[in-house]
């Protein structure tokens, strides 16, 4: 269920009449156990559907509400209403007493609905008032009664905005005066509220540090037993499959500690990534705590803070529950497509070594201009002008492919806590991925595509082919550097491409490491150039035969591969409805081409 907090604001009254106008919140921050909570104030981010609110004595619901609070608005970052007071004697003496500015303190209690977090500040985007409250102590000079909603009196120039303490006053505390029968009455509410609230949570078995926060947090009573209510609830019906925790069995509670659901999330993932086997880098501060509670009793924890009542049952209906009405999908993808991009990028695949990654925006084909394209800088002497040169339109172009696949999880696995599934299935998926992708990369480097020009990428008129074919060896080796160091530009300039990879069949690859190894010849002929030694050696059992090719370093990339945003790869959820369970979609957004073929240079290998 949602957490209930509160804020105080003084009230300053300088009118006659029981209807008096009321400043409820501000935007100024408040310091809730470590972060700045920030409340949003526009009528979008403020939910009016309570409305008319209670007027209460130090949040006691187990009391008559002394008047109603009403006519909201939310006006130049402040939330706005009327004040209307009852008829009882108790009201009338409390109005007295705000009258004469005895008591000038308000609380508002509100629940948030959507927040986002930025640093030690969260903000709430979204958030409901649920009752407003009479307290001992003032706190915000900006906000309290009798403000009129078309001005407001602002704090002098010299006074800084308030952070406010989320901590409520402690009536009880021996330095409080009391001078009026009010405030006694305030002081004998707020006794009564802690008494109650220690033996709620004794009763529950909760322990005396949590006791103390609802009581200093100012949580309402009813907030208080059903918080208790459905942590009982959690834990005897906890399923404790393969000895996992139930979530109510941990301090600071389901929120943990009041950090809201985005903090629950995260730590969540972070956790079932971690029990998965799955390194995660910089985990959040709880997720070791929620490293033994099990799938069923997280789903469980995610529906009791979208504010389901109903959390016993059998695991499988109350993970369906869950999977529609709280945040636990979201945590199941989240995890989901981490796994997956942990699992790609742990072995990716090999033609990621002799290519470079360029973003894509859009599924339009993508022009690449050679960088042997640029003009020759021409010398300006003293005085003399710049002089303009043409950039040459040889462009190559590299076009996104689309490829996809769903897989599916049963209620049934994710009901037996078995954290394998997802490993497997993050396995799979980003082997999938990998295959697919360098399958493609090598089937258009064997395909020898046409360039630009129209002549293949490895072709005699590119001066990037082997005249006749031959083993891997010093000469051969030597040939084809000499033609990566000898090319080029357009401008007519050397572009010093470095040969730095040697990409070959997997069937070479012991005869390639042997000849490139260092070794201590018996005779000079037998000396290997040391350029050899810093060769990378790529292989990959998709090229076949026995043609091998030496790439320049990736300075100046012959290959291009294309992906929408930062990965290739992408996964998406989808409840089940023909099979109980859920899906994820994999899909992988990618391009590959050959951008320069100058450096790029082919051997057709021995017997070509």
């Amino acid at each position: 269920m949602d957490t209930l907090h509160h804020r105080f604001f003084t009230l300053e009254p300088a009118a006659e009449g029981e209807a008096i106008p009321v400043v409820l919140s501000t935007e100024a921050p408040v310091m809730r156990g470590g972060f700045r909570e920030v409340l949003k104030h526009t009528p979008a981010a403020v939910d009016l559907s309570r409305f008319p609110l209670p007027l209460l004595i130090s949040h006691d619901q187990t009391q008559l509400p002394v008047g109603v609070i009403e006519s909201p608005q939310v006006v130049n970052g402040k939330l706005r209403a009327i004040a209307k007071f009852g008829s009882s004697d108790q009201a009338k003496q409390i109005l007295t007493d705000v009258k004469n500015r005895i008591i000038r303190s308000l609380s508002v209690g509100y629940r948030i609905l959507e927040d986002r977090i930025d640093g030690d500040t969260v903000t709430a985007l979204q958030w409901m008032p649920y009752e407003a409250s009479l307290v001992a102590a003032p706190a915000d000079p900006g906000a309290g009664f009798f403000r009129t909603l078309e001005t407001h009196t602002m704090p002098a120039p010299h006074t800084p905005t308030p952070v406010i303490d989320h901590q409520e006053p402690q009536l009880d505390h021996p330095d409080v005066s009391l001078n009026t029968r009010s405030e006694r009455a305030l002081l004998a509410a707020e006794r009564r509220r802690a008494a109650a609230i220690r033996d709620l949570v004794k009763r529950h078995h909760g322990s005396d540090d949590l006791a103390r926060r609802f009581i200093d947090e100012g949580t309402p009573l009813q907030v208080v037993a059903d918080t208790m209510l459905e942590r009982t609830i959690a834990r005897q019906t906890a399923d404790h499959i393969d000895g996992h925790l139930p979530m109510s069995a941990l301090s600071g509670g389901e929120n943990f500690g009041g950090l809201g659901p985005t903090h629950m999330r995260a730590a969540a993932v972070d956790a079932l990534l971690q029990r998965a086997g799955i390194p995660v880098e910089n985990p959040h501060p709880q997720a070791a705590a929620l490293r033994g509670v099990g799938l069923v009793d997280l789903a469980r924890s995610f529906l009791s803070e979208a504010g389901d009542r109903i959390l016993a049952g059998n695991p499988a209906q109350l993970l369906q529950r869950a999977m529609t009405t709280s945040d636990f999908p979201n945590v199941l993808e989240q995890v989901t497509d981490k796994a997956v991009l942990s699992a790609f990028y742990n072995a990716p695949p090999s033609h990621f070594g002799w290519s470079v990654q360029r973003d894509a925006q859009y599924f339009r084909p993508q022009h690449f201009a050679s960088l042997s394209d640029a003009p020759a800088l021409a010398e300006v002497v003293e005085g003399a002008e710049y002089t303009h040169g043409p950039l040459f339109d040889k462009k190559e172009t590299v076009s996104l492919l689309k490829y996809g696949k769903i897989v599916h999880l049963t209620w049934e696995a994710l009901a037996r806590d078995d954290l394998g599934v997802f490993a497997d299935a993050a396995q799979q998926m980003a082997v999938a991925a990998r295959a697919t992708l360098a399958d493609h990369a090598y089937a258009t480097l064997v395909a020898n595509p046409a360039m630009s020009d129209g002549v293949p990428l490895f072709h005699a008129t590119h001066e990037n082919l082997a005249g006749s074919g031959g083993a891997i060896a010093v000469n051969t080796l030597d040939a084809a550097r000499l033609a990566l160091r000898n090319t080029k530009g357009a401008n007519g300039h050397y572009r010093d491409i470095n040969p730095a990879i040697l990409l070959i069949p997997e069937s070479l690859r012991t005869a390639a490491e042997s000849m490139l190894a260092p070794f201590n010849p018996a005779k000079t002929a037998d000396i290997r150039p040391r350029w050899l030694q810093s060769l990378n050696v790529i292989s990959d059992p998709r090229l076949t035969g026995s043609a091998w090719y030496l790439l320049g370093d990736l300075a100046q990339p012959a290959f291009v591969r294309l992906a929408m945003g930062t990965n290739p790869i992408e996964t998406f959820r989808e409840d089940g409805f023909e099979v109980d369970g859920v899906k994820y979609k994999v899909r992988c957004v990618f391009g590959f081409g050959a951008v320069d073929y100058q450096a790029a240079y082919m051997n057709p290998g021995a017997g070509a």
